[in-house]
């Protein structure tokens, strides 16, 4: 067996005691990440209307405060002031509704995180995506003999297709779940991959192929910070959509802060 020089105390490179690929192997690394799908997208859509009504009646509260504050100013404490007292009745009301809205809130932010499934992906090289995206597309067309002849102007076509490529890169860039009560299971296959894109809404669909392209395109975004003498000092990969059909080692996806989207999503900060 050759020895792991990238272990500490082990001897300098040397010719009789170097290889390669050992060392590769011993200080390449690739980054985790996760993406959260929340699932009960019923209480994420009354989530929203909660929070809209919440902004309304704290906007409501500062200019009902403006107005108590100048009533006051003008009337002496030694006289009743009916329009003074209907203010701070309001103010009094306002106070119970926003009680109300906080409470609906946090009711429905733990109901959204009890339906929550964490997968965690580990996406590694360009050139590895665009050997998933190729496969894929072969596969696609080996299962759709509907498409044989379709034409790049297919909407149908392009749209099934660039399907098959994404649920095929969740399936092989997924490393496992982790469900709400803690266990972890094992990553879904494409056709889990398909069901899951069946069970969430557009924006939720969006923020997961987002996820996907994070770690190709932190890779690029650490790189040029770092600038640590990488060709052009900075990092030399293109940026292109996920889901498209690209040379090898061309495809990068854009980028998004997972955790960002997870939290504002469904106002989980």
């Amino acid at each position: 067996m050759t020895q792991d020089i990238s272990v500490p105390g082990s001897p300098e490179p040397g010719p009789d005691n170097f290889d390669f690929e050992d060392y590769l192997a011993g200080v390449s690394t690739f980054p985790l990440f996760k993406h959260t799908a929340y699932l009960d997208q019923a209480s994420g859509a009354e989530l929203g209307r909660v929070f809209d009504e919440l902004e309304r009646v704290v906007e409501e509260q500062a200019a009902l405060d403006r107005r108590i504050e100048q009533r006051s100013e003008q009337t002496s404490g030694s006289f009743v002031d009916a329009a003074l007292d209907s203010m701070l009745d309001d103010r009094e009301a306002l106070n119970d509704r926003m009680a109300e809205l906080l409470k609906q809130r946090d009711a429905l932010t733990e109901k959204i995180k009890a339906s929550s499934l964490v997968l965690t992906f580990q996406v590694k090289t360009a050139e590895e995506l665009g050997a998933v995206t190729r496969e894929a597309t072969r596969q696609f067309h080996k299962e759709n003999k509907q498409f044989q002849k379709a034409s790049e102007d297919d909407l149908d076509y392009l749209t099934a297709r660039s399907r098959y490529q994404l649920t095929s890169q969740i399936a092989h860039f997924c490393t496992g779940m982790t469900l709400p009560d803690g266990r972890n299971v094992p990553p879904p296959t494409r056709q889990g991959a398909e069901r899951l894109l069946k069970s969430l809404i557009s924006s939720e669909m969006m923020r997961l192929m987002e996820s996907v392209g994070t770690g190709l395109s932190a890779s690029q975004e650490w790189a040029d910070k770092l600038d640590a003498g990488f060709p052009g000092r900075g990092s030399d990969v293109e940026e292109v959509g996920l889901g498209e059909d690209s040379p090898e080692g061309s495809e990068v996806v854009g980028a998004a802060s997972v955790d960002d989207a997870d939290r504002k999503a469904v106002g989980l900060d």
